[in-house]
């Protein structure tokens, strides 16, 4: 097999305003080959910064006596680094994340489960307290309906279907 090397060098070796003009179009201005990579790359490192105790560990070494103990860094809280421009979340955030992420795991409705994952995505409390009042009005409303339920069962002398024997 034979291979042709000019009709390789034309396909490959395009004005570079060619090659831009593509990238752009692809990547938009100023994603791959905008700008210059240097400065992208110090934006990048000076983002993150690593935890100046437990060497972005996540965990400081303390001797007790002859043993020696891992205890969780108390300055990043395991994190090991932070991320410049973002402060650390509260508990009542973290809890919050907590029930919406416990929802998602149980939830069913494709709907339901991108309202949820916008409200993650958010980071918000006010975000999460939407999503998280909307399920517990759902719940209350089900309770209610099956507390009707059961006294219209009742007030027709029929007894509900979780008390009926089975044979």
């Amino acid at each position: 097999m034979d291979v042709d090397m000019e009709a390789l060098r034309k396909k490959y070796s395009r004005p570079r305003e060619e090659l831009v003009a593509e990238a752009q179009a692809k990547y938009g201005p100023g994603g791959m080959g905008g700008g210059n990579a240097k400065d992208q790359t110090a934006k990048l490192t000076t983002e993150v910064i690593m935890c100046a105790m437990c060497q972005a560990h996540g965990v400081i070494k303390k001797q007790y006596g002859a043993r020696v103990i891992d205890e969780v860094c108390s300055h990043c809280d395991g994190e090991g680094c932070f991320v410049k421009g973002q402060k650390k979340a509260s508990q009542d955030l973290k809890d919050k994340v907590r029930e919406v992420e416990a929802l998602i795991a149980d939830c069913e409705d494709l709907d339901q489960l991108e309202r949820l994952d916008e409200a993650l995505k958010a980071r918000t409390i006010p975000a999460l307290d939407a999503v998280l009042k909307e399920y517990r009005l759902a719940r209350l409303d089900a309770a209610e309906k099956a507390r009707e339920a059961a006294a219209a069962a009742a007030a027709a002398d029929v007894p509900p279907a979780e008390a009926v024997p089975l044979e």
